[in-house]
């Protein structure tokens, strides 16, 4: 009798592994298996597609922690980018959550996260991002709702933001700021934002998806001197969440000519280049222009071209020289017309 006893409770103890392997419970260590995540989908080596905008560059550098959020409750996985593929990275907990079966579960994770958040927040960039740490704070990544299987638990993220980048080009001397501007004010944005100078005249800005009408003002650049360049958008366009945006803008309409031209047509010259530049004028067949300084001239190193070359290329303009000075003129050419004036009607 107390072997079949024995035999029974040996039967019994099998069926309850059988029962419990069968519906697939994961009895390791106390609470079950912790689930630690693979993080993907800012992959910026596929830039047409939407949502594959790196958070720093190309990778997840500047991401440090995600909120994941199952069943209600939001917990906190610190990122390790992998050193073989830095557009990827392994998410763990210190607080995980636990595989107790096989089944799919549900997950949404997102970044940036603040203490007290249950749902990914709203696209709200800050409007001076002229540092790295406000750039890349301004961006918000997200993996909203996806279903997640034992064995591969992968989370694809995707930005909500835009990211708009400016090249600039030509001319940059004396250049003070760069801003983006008129732009969408929906949910609390800024309708302007100082973007992140990443060098070799290259500024980007994370910005909230949006509209942009052609004729916008979208690009401010103003000048040590007071002046100001405006960059307007030539196309309607929409900023899609995960787009990259770049424009190459030429400041050569920009640059400081050296010389104004008045409402009534003469040429008021502000510096040495500005009168060099009106001397090409006039040879060039522009003769009868009036012209006024309105400084001392220095033209020490320049090698000067007489205004008025030959007798069929005659200065028949006005020049008012306000009683300023004309200093360091140097003249090297075979032409017998030689002077600051080559030859006048």
């Amino acid at each position: 009798m107390r072997i079949r006893f024995f035999a029974l409770a040996a039967l019994a103890l099998s069926l309850a592994a059988c029962t419990q392997d069968e519906a697939g419970f994961l009895p390791e260590g106390a609470e079950g298996t912790p689930i630690v995540f693979t993080a993907t989908g800012l992959n910026p080596a596929a830039t047409a597609i939407a949502g594959t905008r790196a958070p720093a560059d190309g990778n997840w550098t500047g991401v440090q922690s995600v909120a994941v959020m199952m069943d209600g409750t939001v917990k906190t996985y610190n990122v390790t980018p992998s050193t073989a593929d830095p557009t990827s990275a392994t998410l763990t907990s210190t607080d995980p959550y636990y595989w107790t079966n096989h089944n799919n579960i549900t997950v949404t994770a997102w970044w940036p996260y603040t203490a007290g958040e249950t749902t990914p927040p709203a696209v709200k960039v800050k409007a001076n991002q002229s540092t790295q740490k406000d750039f890349e704070g301004s961006d918000l990544i997200v993996a909203d709702g996806q279903t997640v299987t034992y064995g591969s638990p992968t989370l694809r993220f995707t930005h909500r933001t835009a990211r708009v980048t400016i090249v600039l080009t030509d001319y940059t001397e004396g250049l003070a700021s760069v801003r983006l501007t008129g732009l969408s004010t929906e949910g609390d944005n800024p309708a302007e934002i100082t973007p992140y100078d990443k060098g070799s005249n290259t500024y980007t800005a994370i910005v909230a998806p949006q509209s942009v009408a052609a004729g916008t003002a979208f690009i401010t650049c103003t000048f040590t001197n007071g002046k100001t360049f405006v960059y307007k958008m030539k196309n309607a366009t929409d900023w899609q969440a995960g787009g990259e945006y770049t424009y190459t803008v030429s400041l050569a309409a920009a640059k400081d000519l050296g010389y104004t031209i008045e409402s009534n047509g003469t040429y008021t010259v502000t510096s040495a280049d500005g009168l060099m530049t009106l001397a090409q004028l006039v040879n060039g067949g522009k003769t009868d222009i009036n012209i006024t300084l309105d400084t001392d001239i220095d033209l020490t190193g320049k090698n000067w071209t007489p205004i008025g070359t030959s007798f069929s290329n005659k200065y028949t303009g006005t020049f008012d020289g306000g009683g300023h000075t004309i200093k360091g003129l140097t003249v090297t050419t075979n032409d017998q017309f030689v002077g600051l004036f080559g030859s006048i009607g």
